[in-house]
């Protein structure tokens, strides 16, 4: 594990935690709850949603065996935590378009060091009013993500402070996401590019995840 900062490619908004065994539909837009203004949660996995429409952030991943004693004395302007599930405990930052970009992201270890289950992230974000919707391959945005193993809890926004979460959160206001009440709807073009995405990542993660 190293604390030094990863550039990490971005793409609609957004970089992932993936989960190797998701087998449902859940990476499209489809049923996308913004409303914390920083972390997507989806059914397995999370994604991450930045500032810049496109290009290189910078990211450090921690998993840890508890939560953290005290908060990151970084300059964080926006701190929020959520539950996400990991059916492998194969979580790791992965990006949209593996084949396209750089391989630098498979530096950050991956954050479920406990197994299969519940975890608990804290991401901490900041930079993300610097340039809004952007294209920046000059990193401008830095991420730190926490992860342990804790039981399902509701997400926790601890600091809220950038435009770019503050516009999330009242667009979700807004339009908010109706709870699913039945099965997930059939996404073949979603669940083909997904499926794509894990066994390009699946491949790299081979020769480059760094060991636990």
């Amino acid at each position: 594990m190293t604390d030094s900062w990863t550039a990490v490619h971005v793409s609609h908004h957004q970089f992932c935690l993936l989960d190797a065994g998701l087998s449902d539909t859940d990476f499209g837009e489809e049923g996308a709850d913004y409303s914390n203004g920083l972390i997507v949660v989806m059914s397995r996995g999370a994604k991450i949603h930045t500032g810049i429409y496109a290009g290189n952030v910078r990211v450090q991943a921690r998993p840890l065996p508890g939560p953290p004693e005290q908060l990151d004395s970084g300059p964080w302007e926006e701190i929020v935590e959520a539950g996400v599930y990991s059916a492998t405990g194969r979580l790791a930052v992965e990006i949209l378009f593996p084949d396209t970009y750089p391989d630098t992201y498979l530096q950050l270890p991956e954050l479920a060091e406990a197994g299969p289950g519940w975890y608990r992230l804290r991401a901490h974000a900041r930079g993300r009013d610097a340039a809004p919707d952007a294209v920046r391959e000059d990193p401008v945005e830095d991420y730190l993500l926490l992860c342990w193993p804790a039981e399902q809890t509701p997400t926790r926004m601890i600091r809220t402070t950038d435009r770019c979460g503050r516009q999330l959160r009242n667009s979700a206001a807004r339009h908010p996401v109706r709870p699913r009440t039945g099965p997930v709807p059939d996404m073949p073009d979603a669940e083909q590019a997904y499926q794509q995405i894990l066994s390009d990542n699946l491949r790299r993660r081979g020769a480059h995840r760094p060991s636990r």
